[in-house]
């Protein structure tokens, strides 16, 4: 994969991550609402919604800000990383 199309990787993967874990993190209850069987989501569904909103919010975070050093192992790292997840 050229450094282009990672970096656009990076840069989308980023922005999508932060956009849902904001809205994990700030509305749970819209995501929540989409889930089948799920009248009422319990305190326990608004936590686990919140706790993945958070970790979301820190992939994102962490993918759009590693595009300013391409040349580092820790690069390269948050590249798998995210190839992972992705899958």
């Amino acid at each position: 994969m050229g450094r282009l199309m990672t970096r656009s990787f990076l840069l989308v993967t980023g922005i999508i991550e932060i956009l849902t874990g904001l809205v994990l993190l700030l509305l749970p209850n819209s995501p929540l609402a989409l889930l089948p069987g799920i009248a009422q989501p319990t305190v326990e569904a608004h936590l686990l919604a919140r706790l993945t909103g958070a970790a979301l919010l820190a992939i994102g975070v962490t993918c759009a800000l590693v595009q300013v050093d391409t040349s580092g192992a820790s690069w390269r790292g948050v590249v798998v990383g995210a190839l992972i997840w992705e899958r």
